[in-house]
């Protein structure tokens, strides 16, 4: 089913209660009442960046177009942090796990519960944070017809930040989930990349002892070779010290035996002349 694309309503229409009537599907109708000033802490003021990068993604799921609409309505000049608020849709279950698949940097989504089917939201649920393993983004349940969820049940049995019945959420009440939504999406990023920093540091420490280690291995075996070797040279040395030694005693008793043969041969020839 093509989609008209959201047009802001004239500032007259904004300060009017925005309603929606029960239709033949059933689904309860959804207030957003505008009546209710919200305050805004200075962080909320700060001049919004126009960068996608710098900009909080928002999924809203619900088969109702009008849904969508007065959603949009309410939070469309909203900021938070200095970032602009983007909006993405999705009208059924399927259509809202694609879209999440596609953009893993989704901060918060708004959720019907019943829409295709009467566990299309809580489907969505489980693929978020089972399949896809994330848990980072903010999920609010909205339903209008909370009597066939009961949120004890849901609470428990699934990892949702918030469930709301739809006809309960004014303007007010919605900017203060989203705030309170993105702080906490926010706070969470931080954790992961601290996480994140810390395991680079740990990695890097790791590779850094492996080459310590790799070296000292290194410095050992060369140590060992160059004991080795100078063991080799020195019991090499002694050798050759232990064959000069002989050579020199070799010769000393040459040099005795010459000198007695010299003397030997002088009594000889003085005996001869008498």
């Amino acid at each position: 089913m093509n989609r008209k694309p959201y047009q802001p309503l004239a500032a007259s229409e904004e300060n009017n209660t925005l309603s929606h009537k029960n239709d033949d599907s059933g689904h309860d109708s959804e207030l957003i009442q505008d009546d209710e000033e919200v305050l805004f802490t200075p962080e909320e003021e700060e001049t919004p960046s126009d960068n996608e990068e710098n900009t909080w993604k928002i999924l809203l799921v619900d088969d109702e177009p009008e849904i969508h609409q007065v959603t949009q309505l309410a939070l469309h000049d909203f900021a938070f942090e200095g970032k602009k608020l983007v909006f993405l849709s999705a009208y059924s279950g399927e259509e809202a796990k694609q879209i999440i698949t596609e953009h893993n940097d989704i901060a918060m989504i708004f959720l019907d519960v019943i829409m295709e089917h009467e566990n299309a939201g809580l489907d969505v649920v489980h693929y978020v944070r089972e399949i896809l393993g994330n848990k980072l983004v903010r999920i609010v349940l909205r339903t209008g017809q909370p009597g066939k969820v009961p949120e004890d049940v849901i609470i428990l049995k699934y990892d949702i930040n918030d469930y709301k019945v739809k006809t309960e959420l004014t303007r007010k009440k919605l900017l203060t989930k989203v705030i309170t939504s993105l702080r906490g999406y926010s706070t969470l990023q931080e954790i992961e990349k601290s996480k994140a920093d810390l395991e680079r540091i740990a990695l890097e420490n790791a590779q850094l002892y492996s080459k310590l280690e790799e070296y000292a291995s290194t410095l050992e075996q060369k140590v060992t070779e160059r004991t080795q070797e100078l063991e080799e040279k020195n019991c090499q040395l002694e050798k050759e010290i232990l064959e000069r030694k002989r050579i020199e005693k070799a010769l000393q008793k040459a040099n005795l035996e010459l000198n007695r043969l010299a003397n030997l041969d002088s009594l000889t020839q003085v005996a001869n002349h008498r």
